[in-house]
């Protein structure tokens, strides 16, 4: 986790395995970013000098506002208003969401949609926290692995399958995560260096 104070004023945090490209001083008609990965903003308010932050497949403009954006890949990305309001734009297509607090617009293989989030668990990640509340097994794995920036091997399921995880974790060891959800979804895991190893009974 990376915090980062840009030259306006505004304030980026970035969570694992994620980049923010910014200029040393912003110009006076835009404040353009571009990132990847999962990244909290806070920007500074100026309505002279929108705020820009760009993925690869949307822009999302605030004035000053809080807000997250996750874009780990191309195909799933997701932008969270926690307060203020924004605009988010598809890159790849003519489609506008203006959001309120407690939206959120979630880009999934080319469509959009918009929807409600709970704020308060939202960004918790900020504070080294990991929170799953009925989330997919497979998105679990997929945010351990870049939470602890290893490789995680299964066997022994098919993964679309519909299990559901649920669980908080405070700055925690990876062993004692996996120990928590293993007794729950009934697997076995060994950790060698930077893979993980999982099999189902």
């Amino acid at each position: 986790k990376l915090t980062i104070h840009l030259s306006d004023g505004s304030i980026a945090v970035l969570n694992a395995n994620s980049s923010l490209t910014y200029p040393k001083e912003f110009s006076d008609s835009i404040r353009l970013v571009e990132m990847t990965g999962e990244v909290f903003f806070e920007v500074a308010e100026n309505e002279l000098s929108p705020f820009v932050v760009r993925t690869s497949k949307l822009s999302t403009t605030a004035i000053g506002t809080s807000f997250n954006v996750r874009a780990y890949n191309d195909q799933e990305q997701q932008v969270s208003l926690v307060k203020g309001a924004i605009k988010v734009e598809s890159n790849v297509a003519s489609e506008i969401q203006y959001l309120n607090p407690g939206e959120e617009v979630d880009y999934y293989y080319g469509e959009i949609k918009k929807q409600r989030f709970d704020p308060s668990t939202k960004i918790l990640w900020k504070d080294g926290i990991l929170y799953f509340e009925n989330t997919p097994l497979s998105s679990c794995f997929n945010t351990l692995e870049v939470w602890y920036g290893v490789e995680i091997e299964i066997e022994g399921i098919d993964l679309s399958e519909q299990r559901k995880v649920s669980g908080r974790f405070d700055n925690d060891y990876l062993t004692n995560v996996l120990k928590s959800i293993s007794y729950a979804q009934e697997f076995e895991y060994e950790i060698d260096q930077k893979r993980v190893y999982i099999t189902f009974n």
